[in-house]
């Protein structure tokens, strides 16, 4: 017959475990008055500290979450510029109805100068300059000459050079630039008060008019 086999148990070894006994620690000392104080300020600055990052943390949520539409429509309304349109004159026909006053659309141009390039640099000047004349070009709008007497050399021949130069650059006659002129510099002085007025002088035109 076949044995059947019984396992054995061994019986198991104690382990002595030793109990480390804890060893006291010294007392701290005490503390004193100043270093209570010190203590105690201290939480306050850190209280004081975290609570004024959570305020600033919450309202900077909500300008740029829960408000942010309105600062974009802040924005918008700061750049944008609203021009009243008058209303539209009705048209007037006579009795063949044949149109006899139409309405016609009239634009305007107008520059805000704070929108300009900054004119202290050599390339805001050349910007500047580059719009002024792209708007000349595209309102075809001719080239003036504006002339301040008070601001001509007091010396006569140099005035006469000064209208020639002028009047071969726009193309007219020297008499059309200095009888104005010299009409004007002769009145201040005889009214004994200085020429401030301008005198401006379309380019290819004989038309000279005093403002």
């Amino acid at each position: 017959m076949r044995k059947r086999y019984q396992p054995t148990f061994r019986p198991k070894k104690r382990i002595e475990i030793e109990r480390m006994v804890d060893k006291k620690r010294p007392k701290s000392p005490e503390r004193t008055k100043d270093q209570i104080r010190l203590t105690r300020r201290t939480l306050v600055f850190k209280g004081l500290a975290v609570s004024s990052f959570a305020a600033l943390s919450g309202r900077l949520f909500y300008l740029q979450v829960v408000d942010q539409q309105r600062s974009i429509d802040a924005q918008q309304q700061f750049n944008r510029r609203d021009f009243p349109l008058p209303a539209a004159r009705g048209l007037i026909y006579d009795r063949d109805r044949k149109p006899l006053a139409d309405n016609l659309k009239s634009w305007s141009v107008a520059v805000v100068p704070a929108n300009l390039p900054d004119d202290e640099t050599d390339d805001g000047k050349l910007q500047r300059q580059a719009i002024y004349v792209t708007l000349a070009n595209q309102l075809a709008m001719a080239d003036v000459v504006i002339i301040r007497p008070a601001e001509l050399y007091a010396d006569q021949p140099k005035r006469e050079e000064t209208y020639t130069r002028l009047a071969a650059a726009i193309g007219v006659a020297v008499e059309t630039i200095r009888d104005p002129i010299e009409t004007e510099i002769a009145l201040a002085a005889k009214e004994k008060r200085a020429a401030q007025r301008s005198i401006k002088v379309p380019a290819g035109s004989t038309d000279l008019k005093l403002e």
